[in-house]
């Protein structure tokens, strides 16, 4: 796990230029540096020391005196791959992950990206070619973002790393900033002609795609992408079977068990973030897979204090820890440190945010003063088995009245779902009637109207999901900690969209087929628990309540926030929360970056 820069020119190679991209990303590998240079192209990286922590899992590396490698990320399947390749003849240096990509490279040239089962950006030079592979794991984990203009590209990790290169020359996008101001980052990430940045000319690359190309090309058209990887789904509405539960019960759980077992590949200490339930099977399987009598360590963030206990999990999680016999280690933010952890949340998004992101951010700078430097996190589980109870208003909308009315009596029993079965009765109505999609989702407020749940969760982890895995890249990183999250084995996902909607909301129950899998093994209250929390902030006590007067504040004296809202918005400030939030994030973003 580390971070990656470089420069592609037509002009002179500066080292200063590159090394102070670097620098900008010594938080995502604090344990060494290195460069590459050979015209017009150089190569930078941060190093984060997790498999093989000798010299020769330096970056970055080269292999067959022809390849060249800058790499961010994990082939958890790499010891597989590794001897499939000796079979074939190559050998290896290093016991790294990197090398193998190298050499995999060199034997299936880019059906090699089919074959890696992990999350990953990097940039690969062939000196023989004078061609670059440039690529980026299924779901876009692992971040990369790229400059290209006036004869100069550039990419790296993270977007302050391009900022610092002197002749890139960029400025803010009004428009995403406004939609930002309307509806927050989660509908930024459903549009498609949005980028997780603000900024023009410095893009996202592409998820489960890759750029094979000259380097001369990169640096004056525009990149050719292609998809190596497409998530399949089913359709079908196919009926409830309690023999086809058990074939799915038995494959799920050995498919995540095994996510689990080669996610445990690393020549530094392990932890979890615990949480919920997803992070609990994931500590179980843990337990089950690691080896050594050293007790597993967990780490958490709660909330005792009389005015955020809202929001607390510590009760769940001090359960679980006694029935695994793990050790567990809790966080709790104090509020004299909001402001400036939140500050600190901002600089390290490089945008402004939809939430405080405390607590996973409070639960990394916990990690980070204890041995672990990577954990298994529990992100994914939600998009693959239907865990958010939004996903029911799809889910009941493609019912019959009859089944409507039975399946929203039993959906009905679990907490807060009374705006969802009423959404779910009006969506059914309105598509019936003819109303056009756009319609559709405009009153319902919808990013979704397919009845077919399957398809509503590839939407998802090709759109907002990506959210979610930006924050928490961003929140580990910034602490120097690498997470790996196993519901995000491509395996997993393939099985899970190929399932139908049945055996995953089913009785009343999300994520049943999980549930019922691990049912035995955890306790009752902890597999069967119906309020779901979802490391839940108390944001709105901050920020609405004990700040507001500070938040109000920095929004007016900033020009920047009020040259982006209407009058209409700023008079609104004082009384509509989410406006005011965003408003806030921009003021603070805004003064960080002198804008």
């Amino acid at each position: 796990m580390c971070g990656i820069c470089g420069i592609f020119s037509e002009n002179q190679l500066h080292f200063n230029a590159l090394k102070a991209m670097n620098d900008k990303l010594i938080h995502r590998g604090p344990d060494g540096e290195g460069f590459f240079y050979s015209t017009p192209i150089a190569l930078a990286h941060r190093r984060l020391s997790i498999i093989d922590l000798s010299d020769k899992g330096k970056q970055p590396m080269h292999y067959l005196n022809r390849y060249t490698i800058t790499y961010n990320g994990e082939i958890y399947n790499y010891i597989e791959l590794k001897k499939e390749l000796e079979n074939n003849g190559y050998l290896f240096e290093s016991h790294t992950d990197t090398e193998v990509i190298m050499a995999a490279y060199d034997c299936w040239g880019t059906d090699c990206l089919n074959r890696f089962n992990g999350m990953w950006a990097f940039v690969l030079f062939d000196s023989q070619t004078q061609q670059v592979l440039i690529s980026r794991d299924r779901l876009g984990i692992k971040p990369l973002y790229y400059y290209q203009k006036n004869g100069l590209f550039a990419f790296a990790s993270e977007i302050k790393a391009l900022l610092v290169h002197p002749e890139i020359s960029t400025a803010i996008r009004k428009d995403w900033c406004q939609e930002y101001l309307k509806n927050g980052l989660f509908k930024i990430s459903n549009h498609t002609e949005y980028d997780l940045s603000a900024y023009q000319d410095i893009h996202e690359f592409k998820a489960s795609h890759f750029v094979l190309t000259n380097v001369n090309t990169a640096i004056y058209k525009s990149l050719n992408f292609q998809r190596y990887w497409e998530i399949p789904a089913n359709y079908d509405n196919e009926s409830y079977n309690e023999t086809k539960l058990n074939q799915y019960l038995e494959e799920y759980r050995y498919l995540l068990n095994d996510a689990v077992r080669i996610r445990l590949r690393s020549d530094v200490p392990v932890g979890t973030a615990l949480g919920g339930l997803d992070s609990s099977i994931i500590s179980h399987l843990i337990n089950q897979n690691k080896s050594g009598t050293a007790k597993q360590m967990t780490f958490s963030s709660v909330y005792r204090s009389e005015n955020t206990k809202y929001c607390d999990e510590s009760e769940f999680i001090n359960k679980l820890s006694q029935h695994l016999k793990v050790e567990n280690q809790q966080i709790e933010p104090t509020d004299r440190d909001v402001l400036t952890d939140h500050q600190k949340v901002i600089y390290a998004m490089d945008i402004p945010v939809n939430s405080s992101c405390l607590s996973g951010w409070n639960t990394f700078k916990l990690i980070s003063q204890s041995p672990v430097k990577v954990t298994l996190d529990g992100q994914g589980a939600d998009e693959i088995l239907a865990g958010y109870l939004s996903y029911l208003i799809f889910y009941l909308s493609g019912l019959s009245l009859k089944n409507w009315l039975k399946q929203t009596q039993i959906y009905g029993t679990l907490p807060g779902t009374k705006t969802y079965l009423i959404k779910s009765l009006l969506l059914k109505y309105m598509r019936g009637a003819g109303f056009s999609t756009g319609f559709i989702r405009d009153k319902l407020r919808l990013t979704h109207d397919s009845p077919h749940i399957n398809q509503v969760l590839k939407e998802d982890l090709l759109s907002s999901f990506r959210l979610l895995l930006f924050y928490g890249d961003r929140e580990s990183m910034a602490f120097s900690v690498e997470s790996r999250l196993p519901y995000c084995d491509y395996r997993l996902i393939e099985l899970m969209l190929n399932m139908p909607v049945e055996y995953k909301l089913h009785q009343g129950w999300t994520k049943y087929l999980s549930r019922k899998a691990f049912e035995n093994e955890l306790p009752h209250e902890i597999i069967w628990r119906k309020d779901k929390m979802g490391w839940a902030i108390p944001d709105t006590y901050w920020f609405n309540h004990l700040y507001k007067g500070t938040v109000l504040k920095s929004i007016q004296q900033s020009e920047f926030a009020r040259s982006l809202l209407s009058k209409k918005q700023f008079e609104q400030l004082p009384h509509h929360y989410n406006l005011m939030f965003r408003a806030y994030n921009l003021s603070v973003w805004g003064m960080m970056n002198d804008f």
